[in-house]
């Protein structure tokens, strides 16, 4: 199969992507992209959000570079999959006072090292942040 585009991880940390010129509008949906003239380049964060909407976007027509495919397979050992896993979970240790599904989110915030809490509205997300926020400062 004939690969269409290429990313690399840059010396800076971020990624490079070389792609076709009708492709710009699909590269344009993914967080962050910023067309270099200069350098007739894309340059994309280095973060899984974009890892994840190249391969949507190219699907197995992206040929990834090996620092890049280093960083991706360590990024989803060490922080994705672990966290997906915590947020399946029905309950964590932690503080009595919360519910058992705010403990999960105190410690889900508190292992991703920055994250959205994406609960549904009345569930506690000020509660749950508050008391990850105390713990990271204790």
């Amino acid at each position: 199969m004939k690969m269409t585009a290429r990313a690399e991880l840059d010396e800076r940390g971020r990624i490079h992507l070389q792609a076709p010129r009708e492709d710009r509008h699909a590269i344009r949906t993914i967080p962050g992209a910023r067309w270099d003239a200069k350098r007739a380049t894309w340059h994309l964060p280095c973060s899984w959000a974009a890892c994840v909407q190249m391969r949507e976007v190219f699907g197995l027509s992206l040929d990834v570079g090996p620092e890049l495919r280093e960083w991706a397979n360590a990024e989803y050992e060490q922080r994705v999959r672990p966290l997906a896993i915590l947020r399946e979970q029905d309950d964590a240790p932690g503080q009595e006072g919360l519910w058992s599904f705010q403990r999960v989110g105190v410690g889900f915030l508190n292992y991703s090292g920055g994250a959205i809490l994406g609960d549904d509205m009345g569930l506690g997300k000020t509660r749950t942040m508050l008391t990850s926020l105390r713990e990271q400062d204790a």
